[in-house]
């Protein structure tokens, strides 16, 4: 996958944004917030997401439980789970986030394809609620 040019055409490695909303109402998704924490203070994020940057993604996913619990304050995902989605702005950083995570045995994970801002998009004027505000 590295080097792998990235359309917007979905492929097996994607989840678009229904998929994802069907994933969290049923709370059935690891989801991950690649982006950095100033860009979550300006735009929201996802709710019930969790923040790793992306320069810190390896280091995360290369941590005991233990220490992922202590520095995130959620489970760490198993090699095995087939339900860990990443996501960023647009897809650029969480495809790389996604590539990341293969190279270390988190094949089944994939990523929100169109980012966050496609999610915003959807969701505007139909629920707004479905974008969560950070307060510092």
């Amino acid at each position: 996958m590295a080097g792998q040019s990235h359309s917007t055409s979905k492929s097996a490695i994607d989840v678009d944004v229904e998929e994802l909303d069907c994933l969290l109402s049923e709370e059935r998704v690891q989801l991950f917030d690649v982006r950095e924490p100033s860009e979550l203070l300006e735009t929201g994020k996802i709710p019930r997401s969790v923040n790793i940057p992306l320069a810190e993604v390896e280091e995360a996913f290369r941590m005991t439980p233990d220490e992922f619990l202590e520095k995130y304050k959620c489970r760490k995902p198993s090699k095995e789970d087939s339900n860990i989605v990443f996501y960023c702005r647009k897809g650029n950083r969480s495809l790389k986030a996604l590539n990341t995570a293969h190279q270390l045995g988190y094949t089944k994970s994939r990523h929100l394809y169109l980012g966050f801002a496609g999610w915003a998009d959807h969701w505007k004027d139909t629920n707004p609620t479905k974008v969560e505000t950070i307060r510092k």
